[in-house]
């Protein structure tokens, strides 16, 4: 599989999951709970790329190749990218959470 085209399923399988999180901070009763979700999400974005990582490492031994550049260093970028995402989206639905309940 192409770099390229893994690597949108990936950011659009990010964004779906981004979208949940999103729902579900801005529907919730309490603040803390919103706080809870937010952080989940960022946390969990970095268990998410360590666990892809791993599984990437685990294909290879098996002669399955996924190439994500020179030292997997767009997947590094991918997992930037969707870092800095879950902390927007992150802000965005705390600020709209705090607007719906005022």
């Amino acid at each position: 599989m192409s770099e390229s085209l893994s690597s949108f399923i990936i950011l659009t399988l990010y964004a779906i999951i981004s979208f949940v999180f999103h729902l579900l901070i801005v529907r919730s009763k309490s603040f803390g709970y919103a706080l809870v979700f937010a952080l989940i999400q960022i946390v969990g974005t970095c268990y998410l790329f360590h666990l892809l990582k791993q599984l990437i490492n685990t294909m290879r031994m098996k002669g399955i190749y996924f190439e994500f550049g020179h030292g997997d260093f767009d997947l590094y970028y991918l997992a930037f990218l969707c870092f800095i995402i879950a902390i927007v989206n992150s802000i965005v639905a705390l600020v709209r959470r705090e607007k719906k309940f005022k």
